[in-house]
């Protein structure tokens, strides 16, 4: 009797599924119009702005790190405020909070004032967010797409999963790019997605981030790449999805939200610091503190979302970001958040070791990650990568605890988690963008970056690798022979507590809870998802 209840529900999981599918239709032939980035930056205030320093670096562009994220949050909202022809917004997440409030504030004056806004956003974490996306495409100047949109119905918390699982393959690949482009002029690229968590402005768990600010003809490799997304088949206008009289019955609900939001906002010591920071004040982008190199722009290209990457090799940027690494003579440091290096990855750490290279990674710990699935099968490769000479470091998530040593006994990251994603070689030619070390950054999801060939540059992140691997921030990971320099293959972190070295057997800071859960899904999930 209960195999027979249990078949009947699965047979209807099934069938609720397949009609979910079913008649879930993704109107790809919805009519929508081509656009392209502006061909006369030089034209525009900051075209002219940046003149001067242009034509002393022929051919070169500027560039400008953004490791702090009230900063970071503080030169997009300068440089909205700047805008005179274009915006051009990428992104894989937009929440509804603060920082998603106040970056839609300032783009609804940009529209008003004459400026032309199209905001892409991939669809997989947008359930909820229609009605005010769809307002904000009906307002002056401003276009909104949903990228690779799962369908419809759109109201239901099952649909997605039941997409993800019984849906077209390409619902399992989501455009990861994250990319700003003003005028196509200036240009932010990174690791941050659209809300608090990214930008330090949220009260339980922020992100280390980064971002690199590029100015001059690099800008125009970024527009390149985001007009390509955006007139690709699978970027659907919202309107598709919400009907018009939909739209407008939640007009004004919505506008007064978003007024509530901007006052609120405001009123907040978060948006105090922001308005009267140095980056806010600094609209001209002459004036930024730029360090002018030679760049590249690196990006997956749209069609990789339906082809592998034996059917179309060129679609693919892992194997630019390869040639980067075959060319280290001394030293590779590398940040990701998600560190999964495949079987492939770990023979390109093998050859890198044997070369005399060496190779250095900051990676989430177990108790700052917000995503255990990919640590948990990062642990599997751990302790080869230390046999081969890989320096492991895995951020602390309470950074700086001045001596408390807290144990979060419930299992649950104790507030501070690592995003940025970035690479440096030889501390002369530097990566920073979306790309995640792991199999999905490789093979599902699409990314996007810049290459910067610069010794400065290279000598800023190194430092901020240096500073974000230190005791106060990290945990390195050793064999405990190696402190007692015996053959003890036994793991063990290592961090600081009241200035001397503190040593645990086990994942910091992490409950039995925790530590369960990351090994059920080391076997649950399939590692090419991660």
């Amino acid at each position: 009797m209960k195999h027979g209840r249990t078949s009947v529900l699965v047979g209807c999981m099934l069938a609720t599924a397949a009609l979910l599918c079913g008649c879930a239709q993704v109107p790809l032939d919805y009519p929508r119009t081509a656009s392209w980035a502006t061909t006369n930056p030089a034209q525009s205030r900051m075209g002219r702005e940046l003149a001067p320093q242009s034509a002393a670096h022929p051919a070169q562009s500027g560039f400008h790190l953004l490791p702090n994220g009230p900063d970071a949050l503080a030169i997009r909202l300068a440089l909205i405020d700047a805008a005179e022809q274009t915006i051009d917004s990428q992104c894989f997440i937009l929440e509804d909070d603060l920082v998603g409030n106040l970056l839609l504030d300032r783009v609804l004056a940009a529209g008003q004032r004459g400026v032309r806004v199209r905001l892409l956003v991939d669809d997989w974490n947008q359930r909820g967010h229609d009605r005010r996306l769809a307002w904000l495409g009906t307002q002056p100047n401003i276009q909104v797409r949903l990228f690779n949109p799962a369908g419809s119905p759109r109201w239901c918390s099952l649909t997605r999963p039941l997409h993800y699982a019984f849906g077209p393959k390409r619902v399992l690949r989501r455009m990861h790019n994250k990319a700003f482009v003003v005028d196509n002029t200036v240009t932010i690229v990174g690791g941050r997605n659209i809300a608090d968590s990214y930008f330090a402005a949220s009260d339980d768990y922020n992100f280390g981030d980064i971002d690199i600010l590029a100015a001059g003809p690099i800008a125009a490799g970024v527009s390149a790449a985001f007009d390509e997304f955006w007139n690709d088949p699978l970027a659907v206008p919202l309107v598709a999805f919400v009907s018009r009289e939909q739209t407008a019955t939640y007009a004004s609900e919505t506008h007064r939200k978003l007024e509530a939001s901007r006052a609120a906002a405001l009123a907040t010591p978060y948006a105090c610091y922001l308005l009267g920071s140095e980056p806010a004040k600094t609209v001209n982008v002459g004036h930024l503190p730029l360090i002018w190199a030679d760049g590249d722009v690196l990006y997956d290209r749209s069609s990789k979302i339906l082809t592998s990457i034996d059917e179309n090799p060129a679609a693919y940027m892992v194997f630019k970001l390869r040639e980067m690494l075959d060319a280290a003579k001394t030293e590779v440091l590398m940040i990701s958040p998600y560190f999964v290096p495949g079987e492939f990855g770990k023979e390109r750490f093998r050859q890198l070791r044997d070369h005399g290279i060496a190779v250095k990674v900051l990676t989430n710990s177990l108790a700052s990650t917000d995503e255990i699935a990919p640590h948990a099968a990062y642990e599997k490769y751990r302790e080869e990568l230390l046999r081969r000479g890989v320096e492991l470091y895995e951020l602390r998530s309470e950074p700086e605890r001045h001596g408390k040593d807290r144990q979060d006994h419930d299992g649950n990251s104790a507030g501070a988690g690592l995003h940025a994603k970035c690479i440096i070689v030889d501390r002369n030619t530097i990566f920073v963008g979306s790309f995640n070390l792991d199999p999905r950054s490789v093979r599902m999801d699409t990314q996007n970056g810049v290459v910067v060939h610069s010794g400065e540059l290279a000598s800023q992140l190194a430092a901020i690798f240096a500073m974000r691997t230190s005791p106060a921030y990290a945990y390195q990971v050793t064999f405990l022979g190696a402190l007692r320099g015996t053959n003890d293959s036994r793991r063990v972190w290592t961090d600081t507590l009241d200035g001397k070295p503190k040593h645990y057997s086990d994942e910091p800071m992490t409950g039995p809870g925790r530590r369960i859960k990351a090994w059920f899904l080391s076997w649950l999930v399939p590692e090419a998802w991660l």
